[in-house]
């Protein structure tokens, strides 16, 4: 069967199926976390407003990650292109899908976040059950991000750098995805506005009091709310549409 591609943009291509999944309550697949980072990053709201310190990776980026076999080999690949150590902050959207062979498998979508100054990653996770394996294991991936990171990649050694953050909870099994991009871009909007107010500002922005206050956690609990993330996924639809005329 035939599935046309609908929209390219930028390093993202959306297809006819991923109009079907938008269009009904499904899952949303990596194509679709894909489009809306590139349209975060560079759309008609955002576009050159995000600090360069800040780093938005891609979930096939991050999949990828998941099967090399060492930290000197991401850094080879992707520390070039991506200057991922000058980076005050990385957006990592991760999915529990751990078979190489299936492109855009998975259940669930959490997001993690990287935060030199504070030397951790923050996770959020819209389903109220905290497992962190699936944050630990990208985190001894992108162990060389770390100040001291530890020398084996022994899950206790790991737990340290994570920070548990209370999160928005879906209300179903399928709205994972909008949970993280709709976390990302409220706190993107956050940073843009931070940056902004203190461009005349000898002072840089300290990320970590930014994303760890409450007033940001209360934020995201007012503004993320059932009816907010199925307006997100009409939203993303809406976008798609739009830059195909």
């Amino acid at each position: 069967m035939s599935d046309p591609l609908i929209v390219s943009y930028n390093d993202s291509a959306i297809y006819q199926s991923d109009i079907n999944i938008l269009k009904s309550n499904q899952w949303l697949n990596d194509s679709i976390i894909s489009f809306y980072l590139e349209w975060l990053k560079d759309g008609e709201d955002n576009k050159n407003k995000i600090p360069n310190q800040v780093l938005l990776l891609s979930p096939s980026v991050v999949f990828c990650c998941s099967f090399v076999e060492s930290e000197q080999e991401i850094q080879l690949m992707f520390e070039q292109p991506l200057s991922l150590k000058t980076k005050e902050v990385i957006f990592f959207p991760l999915t529990n899908n751990r078979d190489p062979n299936v492109i855009g498998g998975g259940t669930h979508w959490t997001l993690l976040i990287f935060i030199k100054s504070l030397n951790k990653f923050i996770y959020y996770d819209s389903i109220n059950i905290f497992d962190p394996n699936d944050a630990i294991f990208i985190i001894s991936k992108f162990k060389f991000l770390l100040s001291s990171p530890p020398k084996t990649n022994n899950n206790n050694n790991f737990k340290e750098f994570l920070i548990n953050q209370k999160t928005p909870q879906q209300q179903n099994g399928y709205d994972c995805g909008l949970y993280v991009l709709s976390i990302i871009e409220e706190l993107l909007e956050l940073i843009i506005k931070e940056n902004e107010n203190k461009k005349n500002e000898e002072n840089k922005i300290s990320y970590e009091d930014l994303l760890l206050s409450k007033f940001t956690n209360d934020l995201l609990f007012k503004e993320i709310s059932p009816k907010y993330i199925k307006d997100k996924r009409v939203e993303i639809l809406n976008t798609i549409l739009k830059l195909k005329k």
